[in-house]
């Protein structure tokens, strides 16, 4: 059904739409000058090159000042947040207008090789082979793929495909965070690598506990496990904070302003 409903939306709409959503996180972030800790927490880093897949370009707006961050699949710009954006985007609905975004790669698969645009993708692809790190880190990403149970279907292909080219005679370590371990199952396969390191967390959390850590929290004593399972455990479905002793951010515990 939902699919019949989207085949019948002018593609003018479907695309503003998805824009607008994302946009309103950036315009959001920059009225209020948050800083979200699955970004911030990056600042306890050495500068790096942060390959970052979310189109909303808060990790630019957070972490572009200390690392290089990339946009892989291209950047939504604020301003199409904007009420104005959301007016436009109502009208949309109405019209018949084919109109596509060709920056951006809006919840579709990856360019193949010879496919119009390909070559941008490459390029932003190719700060991986600028430097040697000492470790490689998959922070909640799962190469979109498309069939977590098995991990055989990917959205981003030329991404999965590259990384593998670049690090399969790796000899560090590279951390794959994310609760579900069919990313780092996959991984381990490819690269045939026994540095593969599942860390079977949910990277928002993990890295809000890490700030907490970082900054003297009153919890900072616990372990990292014991702070992160106290912190699942002081979150509803939603992801936001039940009690009050979450006290950075005041719906949230995910961002603050301008810390």
């Amino acid at each position: 059904m939902a699919r019949a409903v989207l085949a019948r939306m002018p593609a003018a709409y479907v695309n503003f739409h998805m824009v607008h959503a994302i946009g309103k996180a950036r315009l959001d972030q920059q009225v209020k000058n948050l800083r979200y800790r699955n970004y911030s927490v990056f600042d306890s880093f050495q500068p790096t090159v942060l390959l970052n897949y979310n189109l909303d370009g808060v990790a630019t707006d957070v972490c572009g000042a200390r690392h290089r961050v990339v946009p892989v699949h291209g950047t939504v710009k604020a301003h199409l947040g904007s009420r104005d954006t959301a007016a436009l985007v109502a009208r949309l609905r109405d019209m018949d207008i084919d109109f596509r975004f060709d920056d951006l790669l809006l919840c579709v698969p990856e360019l193949s090789f010879g496919d119009p645009g390909q070559r941008d993708l490459m390029r932003r692809l190719a700060p991986m082979w600028s430097f040697e790190p000492d470790f490689v880190a998959v922070c909640g990403y799962s190469f979109a793929s498309l069939d977590p149970t098995t991990g055989l279907l990917f959205d981003d292909h030329e991404s999965l495909r590259l990384f593998v080219e670049r690090f399969k005679d790796y000899t560090d370590p590279v951390f794959v965070l994310n609760p579900n371990p069919a990313t780092m199952e996959m991984l381990e396969h490819r690269l045939r690598s026994r540095l593969v390191v599942d860390v079977p967390y949910n990277w928002n959390v993990l890295s809000t506990v890490m700030v907490g850590r970082v900054r003297g929290s009153s919890w900072a004593s616990e372990s990292l496990r014991d702070a992160y399972y106290r912190l699942i455990d002081d979150l509803d479905s939603d992801g936001i904070a039940i009690d009050s002793k979450w006290k950075p951010a005041k719906k949230s515990p995910f961002a603050a302003r301008g810390s």
